[in-house]
């Protein structure tokens, strides 16, 4: 953001294209790719931090994951979180959305889940509960390929906040994960 107003023709000068790397002369600047977390980081000399609320987000500790033809694998290192759940606002609870195309998916652990859509076991599931019990069970993540198929898969993960507290409404994010 910067103290001043631009013209058409430096707006579209700059439409599609990088803005400085300088963010001197800018009120506040933050970068929507600057990693991972609730915090936001002001790239200008202002210091105006500021904090990302109501988002839920995905942590995937894992790039990918190999599967034989026929044989199951855990799936691990994903989880899943949201700053503002419990904040006194709403259930506290998050929801999240599993599915496969060529498989099948499994929560060996489900204890404080309830299952809105799908089942354990099936190629899609949308569960909800605490960020503790959904990630308990994520923790116990299994996939195995339909029989005799051998190829590649993908695991979609949707978290959604259900607009617990913060701006906003619900808000979500999502992740994949490479299944060969």
């Amino acid at each position: 953001v910067w103290d001043g107003v631009l013209s058409a023709t430096e707006i579209a000068a700059h439409a599609g294209g990088a803005l400085p790397s300088d963010y001197s002369s800018a009120l506040l600047a933050y970068e929507f790719n600057e990693g991972s977390g609730t915090t936001a980081v002001d790239q200008s000399p202002n210091g105006n931090d500021g904090t990302v609320a109501g988002a839920g987000h995905i942590v995937l500790a894992t790039g990918g994951v190999s599967v034989n033809e026929d044989q199951s694998v855990a799936i691990t290192g994903v989880s899943v979180s949201d700053a503002d759940a419990g904040a006194g606002e709403g259930t506290g609870e998050i929801s999240v959305n599993l599915s496969v195309d060529h498989g099948v998916i499994a929560l060996a652990g489900t204890a404080g889940l309830t299952f809105d859509a799908g089942a354990n076991g099936t190629d899609t599931m949308t569960i909800r509960g605490q960020a503790a019990d959904v990630n308990a069970a994520l923790a116990s993540l299994t996939y195995s390929p339909d029989a005799n198929y051998n190829g590649s898969d993908s695991l979609v993960v949707t978290v959604n906040d259900l607009g617990n507290a913060g701006t906003g409404g619900a808000l979500t994010d999502g992740a994949t994960i490479a299944i060969t």
